[in-house]
C-alpha cells in the first residue's frame, strides 16, 4: 500500500499515507524500506526534511545488510552540515583598548569564513573523528570535553571530509 499511494498507483497520490505504511512495515525489519523512508526524510518528499530521521533509518537499513545505507547515511550527514554553514564576510576592525596596559587598540584583518549556526553534535563529532569524550552522552547532544586541539583537529577532518582545504595548522 505505501507504494500504491506514493506513486499514485490506483489511489490518489498521499505521500503522508505512504510513510505511515512504510513505517508499518519498516518497523518490521525491512530495509529495502527503511532506505525509502530515509530517502523521503533526507530529501523531504512528503515531510519536512530531517536528516536526523533520515539516518536513523538509513541505519536500520544498514544493520539489515543495505549495502548503500552507509554511503547515503554520509550523504545525508554532508547535507546536514552543508544547511547549517553561515557565510561570514572578513573585514577590518579594531581590537582592544587604550585604556587597557595589556591591550591596546590595534586593527585586524579578517578572511572570509564560514561558521556553524548550531553546536557540533556528539553524533557528528564521533562521526568525523571516530571519539565521543564527552560526559553528557547522547548522539543529539553537543559536544563536551573537547580541548583545542581536538577542535582544531576536527575542524581539519571535517573539511576534508566535506571536500575542503583544512585551514588550521
Amino acid at each position: 500500500l505505501g507504494n500504491m499511494y506514493y506513486n499514485g498507483y490506483g489511489v490518489s497520490q498521499d505521500y503522508g499515507k505512504a510513510i505511515e505504511w512504510y513505517q508499518k512495515v519498516a518497523e518490521q525489519g525491512y530495509a529495502e524500506v527503511q532506505s525509502k523512508l530515509g530517502n523521503m526524510y533526507c530529501n523531504g518528499i512528503g515531510v519536512m526534511r530531517d536528516y536526523d530521521k533520515a539516518i536513523e533509518w538509513y541505519q536500520k537499513a544498514a544493520k539489515q545488510g543495505d549495502e548503500t545505507a552507509q554511503s547515503k547515511i554520509e550523504e545525508c550527514q554532508s547535507r546536514k552540515i552543508d544547511q547549517c554553514m553561515i557565510y561570514v564576510k572578513g573585514g577590518r576592525m579594531t581590537l582592544g583598548s587604550n585604556d587597557q596596559e595589556n591591550n591596546k587598540e590595534h586593527n585586524v584583518l579578517l578572511s572570509d569564513f564560514y561558521i556553524s549556526n548550531i553546536q557540533v553534535t556528539q553524533e557528528l563529532y564521533e562521526s568525523v573523528t571516530g571519539k565521543n569524550p564527552s560526559d553528557f552522552k547522547g548522539n543529539r547532544n553537543p559536544v563536551e570535553n573537547v580541548s583545542w586541539y581536538e577542535a582544531v583537529e576536527f575542524c581539519n577532518l571535517l573539511s576534508e571530509k566535506e571536500g575542503l582545504k583544512p585551514c588550521y595548522n
